[in-house]
């Protein structure tokens, strides 16, 4: 039989990543881009646990990675290490997003507004420079830090004149993971409307 004498807890703790929250919340938001390449595996890994479905996983990676860029303005040292707090986050926020969940109660549904203005833009004239200049079309296809391999598949096929059905088709997904894909697509470009 064995006596255990003492327990050896390792807490692992990465300052950098404190460091980079608080240029974050300083309006430096490139060093998001650090704690991206930090953190983003780890949650790409627990999005196997909620669904199968490749394109559905993206699309929770990217609704919690930016779930994490505003946990960044939230986050107080006083909590601790922000690698612990991310990761506890992105764990509950992905519990909250279970794939029932995440079909019938999508935080990403779209608005009434901006749903009428994309499948009207879109499905009556067909063409995404109906929304999004032709320069701006090429860099967003071009733009891996910014959009998705999903969010990029999507707009090369609006911009071959597809229609969301036709889309949903190609991509084995549904209609309404398209609309929700080009709505994210159109909040990004806002988002950084000063770089396109």
């Amino acid at each position: 039989m064995y006596n255990i004498r003492s327990f050896l807890i390792l807490i692992y703790e990465d300052s950098k990543l404190n460091e980079y929250v608080e240029h974050v919340k300083n309006g430096k938001l490139d060093y998001f881009d650090k704690i991206d390449e930090a953190i983003r595996l780890k949650v790409r890994k627990m999005t196997y646990k909620h669904t199968r479905d490749p394109y559905e996983r993206e699309d929770l990676e990217q609704m919690i990675m930016e779930y994490l860029l505003h946990a960044c303005f939230r986050y107080d040292k006083r909590l601790g290490d922000f690698h612990n707090y991310a990761i506890r986050s992105a764990y509950l926020e992905l519990k909250k997003r279970s794939v029932y969940f995440y079909r019938l109660n999508s935080k990403e549904t779209t608005s009434n507004e901006l749903s009428n203005y994309v499948c009207d833009k879109v499905e009556t004239y067909d063409r995404i420079d109906q929304i999004i200049n032709r320069d701006q079309y090429s860099y967003m296809l071009q733009d891996k830090n910014t959009f998705s391999e999903y969010e990029r598949a999507v707009l090369k096929y609006l911009g071959e004149h597809y229609t969301f059905d036709e889309i949903s088709e190609k991509l084995k997904t549904n209609r309404k993971s398209i609309q929700n894909t080009l709505y994210r697509v159109l909040r990004k470009k806002e988002k950084q409307h000063g770089v396109y």
